[in-house]
């Protein structure tokens, strides 16, 4: 028994017994007290330990003022918080290990002493603290997450899955997050191509339109942009947005895309913030902010720096209060620290130079440095028998201290470069036409290797497949195309048809053959063997490698390629296999 304090916030205190006194005590510190503090000599005395009695000698009413958060404990746990916003994690740690030892039945609170243990990089201890949380039956999904993280940072992956899948199961619609998680920690000890095909897993798991499908889908055009595969993201937005029905799931939808377009043009990738902020307009047209994102994104791209500047005073959502008026600070920023961009269209790809015995194309000249973008303009011309002719394109590039020029975009060409190419025209058309002869005219084979097939859309009853190519010998950068793959009829055949846009080429009809795990294409092209060698990943997915081999020019070639279910049935998983 402890001596009575009638000023105490803690109605123990006022009675003077102990956390643990049983009712009797209780009751007989009451009376004692009434009798020395009588409601005539002592009325505010009085009512201060009838009010503590009445909250003790109920058991219920007991239960519940256990429950209730003791003042001092409250006030310790709020200063931790601010330590902890302050960063100043070791101070935190101190007051939460403080509030333990006087309440160490409260998990909530061993639950932020392991958090300030992870911002500590100290992923043992925070282990300590949850396996003891674990060990009773107070554990919620936050907790099995954290265990989750503190596995992951000592690499004991198997054991991290474990947690973040049970506190999926336990958070139910918002399990998605412990998801997301675990798909970062896939990643990274794994690599992105087993992360996205544990995104496509997740995503069969996820109702369509949910918000869980739309983050999932969200860190599958994240994980495309980490594997350098632009191309795909279309196809990915496809599936995103389709047999979306409710304005609801409509509305949850676009605004994850919203937010993915941000993020893009903040990134520069102006052309796939288009196509995101568009597909999202798509979906809630009476959204503006939707709407100023596009158009943002699509006069960026040009280089129309003007043309922004007016979007940016004149449209609603770009107001103060509007819907993206915070991107308007990092818009007008962009623009005043990228000048030398201003009318210059981005390009992703860039651009061939190849050249047979001295005909084709190469890069000369350097002019134009901007000190801001590190970047200058370089010239493609025309060459004839290694003579530069005259100008195709001017292109703004940026060469790195390793050595590799990275070509950002397309450049108008000047006055002095179009009165050259037109006098080299005009010189070309005098020879004709003193020659008597008229200009040879090349006739296009897309089955033999044509780098411009035609871009004809697929019968709508067929299987399609799109993504793209890359091919890693030809420039100063990896080359780019996009690819499509077309089934009329995967049940009667196993012929498909190939299509490869400029500037690579292997276009044409293939043989396709099947497993379970896997798929190959082949077909020839002259006295070389083009062979396309790719992974299933889920149900959806097709990634791999290609080569060509034989005695040819273009046996020298080879590359990856990745393409995307875009509709129809998939392979099948058993097709001619070898």
């Amino acid at each position: 028994m402890v001596s009575p304090d009638l000023h105490s916030d803690d109605f123990y205190h006022v009675l003077g017994v102990s956390r643990s006194a049983t009712p009797e005590e209780i009751k007989r510190a009451y009376f004692a007290l009434v009798r020395q503090y009588t409601p005539e000599r002592s009325p505010d005395a009085f009512q201060r330990i009838r009010a503590a009695y009445e909250a003790l000698s109920d058991l219920r009413a007991r239960d519940r003022y256990d429950a209730r958060p003791n003042p001092r404990i409250e006030a310790l746990v709020n200063e931790a918080a601010e330590e902890m916003k302050a960063q100043n994690f070791s101070r935190a740690e101190q007051l939460y290990k403080q509030v333990l030892l006087e309440s160490p039945g409260l998990d909530w609170v061993r639950n932020l002493l392991g958090i300030c243990f992870l911002y500590q990089k100290r992923p043992r201890d925070a282990i300590t603290q949850y396996e003891r949380i674990l060990a009773g039956a107070t554990a919620d999904a936050s907790m099995h997450g954290n265990l989750g993280h503190a596995y992951g940072m000592l690499r004991r992956y198997d054991a991290a899955e474990r947690e973040f899948r049970t506190a999926m199961t336990l958070a139910g619609e918002q399990g998605f997050q412990y998801g997301l998680a675990l798909i970062d920690m896939v990643a990274s000890y794994r690599g992105l191509d087993a992360a996205d095909k544990l995104t496509q897993e997740l995503l069969k798991t996820a109702p369509i339109g949910s918000p869980a499908a739309a983050e999932y889908y969200a860190k599958q055009i994240e994980l495309a942009l980490r594997a350098d595969r632009p191309r795909t993201i279309a196809a990915i937005v496809h599936h995103m947005t389709r047999s979306l029905t409710t304005d609801d799931v409509k509305g949850t939808t676009a605004n994850v895309l919203g937010g993915i377009g941000s993020r893009l043009i903040a990134s520069e990738l102006f052309d796939l913030a288009e196509l995101v902020a568009r597909s999202a307009a798509a979906l809630q047209p009476e959204d503006p902010g939707l709407d100023a994102l596009a158009e943002a994104a699509e006069l960026l791209q040009r280089g129309d720096f003007g043309g922004v500047a007016r979007l940016l005073r004149t449209h609603i959502a770009f107001a103060p209060g509007g819907a993206v008026q915070s991107m308007r600070g990092w818009i007008e920023q962009y623009m005043a620290g990228h000048v030398a961009y201003r009318g210059m269209r981005r390009i992703r790809v860039p651009p061939s130079t190849f050249r047979f015995y001295g005909i084709g194309t190469r890069i000369l000249g350097e002019r134009d440095y901007d000190e801001q973008t590190r970047s200058h303009v370089v010239t493609r011309y025309f060459t004839f028998f290694f003579i530069p002719l005259f100008p195709v394109a001017n292109y703004r590039v940026r060469t790195e201290s390793s050595g590799i020029t990275y070509f950002l975009g397309k450049v108008r060409l000047r006055r002095l470069q179009h009165v050259h190419v037109w006098g080299v025209v005009g010189l070309i058309l005098a020879l004709l036409a003193f020659g008597g002869g008229g200009p040879p005219t090349l006739e296009s084979n897309v089955a033999s290797g044509d780098s411009t097939p035609s871009t004809q859309e697929p019968p709508i009853g067929s299987t399609l497949y799109e993504g793209e190519m890359s091919d890693t010998n030809l420039a100063f950068s990896p080359v780019r195309s996009q690819v499509r793959l077309t089934f009329d009829n995967l049940k009667s055949g196993s012929a498909v048809h190939l299509l490869v846009s400029s500037p690579l080429t292997g276009s044409g009809p293939y043989l396709l053959r099947a497993r379970r795990d896997s798929v190959r294409l082949t077909t020839l092209a002259g006295n070389d063997t083009i062979s396309f060698v790719g992974e299933r990943l889920g149900e959806n997915v097709l990634s791999g490698r290609y080569g060509i081999v034989g005695p040819g020019v273009t046996s020298k070639w080879y590359g990856s390629w990745r393409v995307h279910l875009v509709r129809g049935d998939p392979i099948p998983r058993e097709l001619d296999p070898w």
